[in-house]
């Protein structure tokens, strides 16, 4: 499908960059280990996404809700979730309360966003097709509805299409395989891969979280990447008592400086120094005996 050109009318301006989008079908994992879990901070994996973007010609603020929906029988509405760049508005343009009424609902599925005059915004469209029995590879039609919210009155609203073609990941398993199996083949982006390859696919899926886990191997043995069931195994490489009593960040902030612990241990200093890492003050130690008044 050719790009979509922007489509001029009267109260909105409505673009969406690319039309085209790919995007390999996945199978969903439902649960995860927290050892293949290390990761403490927010992980954003990226899938495809397409920018829509839309212009307020007018001269008042308006707000606009963006929905989608597909042109087939084969789109499934769990594929597209909606997101925005967060902004700040001056407080005589209205402020907070301004910003507060950009919101994604229904699952992600609905968008919607106020524009000031003269405004462009953008809303970010992403694409997470999953493999899950009723998914199929192919071109699945989509069109993009943008509608104005108005309370009485006609609303304007706008439409754009674009397409997203689905494929299968590529089976890695064959680059283990005598070459026979790996002869070069012509075939669509989106056509079914043969027979053979498919079957490889499925010990892929059991195959592809071991290799997962092993390719972020090193976060299992830091003091702040490791998940928290390994801390007191991690205590025990270097002999550092971690007890399982203490609260999560007192056990990583030791674990951080066991070493350093452990070379003082037995000495006021190592002592100072423990006591400084478990509650975060510095301690006043009094090792020297006391001579009596004579």
């Amino acid at each position: 499908m050719d790009s979509i050109e922007p489509d001029m009318i009267e109260d909105f301006d409505l673009e969406i960059d690319p039309s085209s989008i790919h995007a390999e079908l996945k199978v969903t994992e439902e649960s995860r280990d927290d050892l293949s879990n290390s990761m403490l901070w927010h992980y954003a994996e990226k899938n495809p996404v397409c920018h829509v973007k839309l212009r307020n010609p007018g001269t008042a603020t308006r707000k606009f809700e963006l929905s989608v929906s597909g042109t087939g029988p084969l789109w499934r509405d769990g594929w597209i979730r909606w997101s925005y760049l967060v902004r700040r508005v001056r407080l005589v343009q209205g402020g907070e309360s301004l910003a507060a009424q950009d919101e994604v609902v229904h699952e992600g599925r609905i968008l919607r966003m106020s524009i000031g005059p003269g405004e462009e915004r953008v809303g970010n469209l992403e694409f997470v097709p999953v493999l899950d029995g009723e998914a199929s590879s192919g071109i699945h039609g989509f069109t993009i509805h943008a509608k104005e919210i108005v309370i009485g009155g006609k609303a304007a609203q706008k439409s754009a299409f674009g397409q997203l073609i689905l494929g299968h990941p590529e089976c890695w398993l064959l680059n283990h395989l005598p070459s026979i199996y790996t002869s070069e083949r012509t075939m669509a982006e989106f056509e079914e891969p043969p027979f053979f390859e498919r079957y490889l696919t499925g010990f892929q899926d059991v195959i592809q979280p071991i290799r997962e886990t092993l390719a972020r191997m090193d976060r299992l043995f830091g003091p702040f990447s490791a998940p928290e069931p390994m801390l007191v195994w991690l205590g025990a490489w270097i002999s550092a008592s971690v007890d399982e009593n203490w609260t999560e960040m007192s056990k990583r902030k030791f674990l951080r400086e066991a070493v350093k612990i452990y070379h003082w241990r037995g000495t006021r200093k190592g002592l100072s120094h423990y006591l400084k890492v478990y509650t975060g003050y510095e301690p006043d130690i009094e090792d020297q005996p006391s001579l009596a008044s004579g």
